[in-house]
């Protein structure tokens, strides 16, 4: 294991810190999450285009189309039967997967939102986005669940992304969140490739601190 030492945490913020200032639309882009290359205003074109007219302008309102023409044969719900053990699995992965990305991910994102009763409430009611998720979810259940042949396409594709999900990460797989509001943040992308997961936590204990002594002065 790599030690994290002051003067990797010191470099690290640096970087980060010089690389973020100079973004603007007049700058190249930095490594970033969504991996474009070009000018800051690609990013911008990019949010544009794909949050406001792909997602918001088309997705949505197709989900919701969807859901009126299914009706009542929209699935909600996987019966708890052999023939559906895969479809089983992947609904509730999904709905566990949900709350934990409530928990983990959005509780780094809002300060003092770590409340399972919150969180709970929040997956139940569909919030943040989560209810086209599963709306999402329940409408490509209903294509899979009434067509024996996708049935078992679903059923095969699941086992081929086990096996190779066990490939990769074997039986104690390890994610490095990016938790960060700037999308150009560079400070993920030195600790993915160089450092160990601990450095995202001294970072954050850094930064606390740091934040704390300059309320005190």
């Amino acid at each position: 294991m790599i030690t994290i030492t002051d003067s990797i945490i010191k470099a690290i913020k640096t970087k980060a810190t010089k690389d973020i200032n100079k973004t603007n639309r007049d700058n190249d882009l930095t490594d970033n999450i969504y991996g474009i290359k070009g000018k800051f205003k690609d990013m911008k074109n990019m949010q544009k285009r794909i949050f406001g007219w792909f997602k918001y302008g088309f997705i949505v309102p197709a989900l919701l189309i969807g859901k009126r023409i299914a009706g009542r044969w929209l699935v909600t719900e996987i019966p708890d039967e052999p023939k559906y053990e895969v479809l089983k699995v992947f609904d509730d992965s999904v709905e566990q997967g949900l709350l934990v990305w409530q928990d983990v991910f959005q509780g780094q994102m809002i300060p003092g939102s770590h409340n399972i009763d919150n969180i709970k409430k929040i997956v139940k009611e569909g919030n943040n986005g989560i209810g086209y998720v599963r709306l999402a979810k329940q409408l490509g259940l209903t294509g899979v669940k009434h067509d024996s042949a996708y049935l078992e396409m679903f059923n095969i594709i699941a086992f081929v992304f086990y096996e190779n999900m066990y490939k990769t990460f074997g039986t104690n797989p390890k994610h490095l969140l990016y938790t960060s509001r700037n999308v150009n943040d560079t400070t993920y992308f030195i600790c993915k490739k160089t450092l160990t997961n601990l450095c995202v936590e001294e970072i954050k204990k850094l930064s606390k601190e740091e934040n704390e002594n300059g309320e005190k002065k």
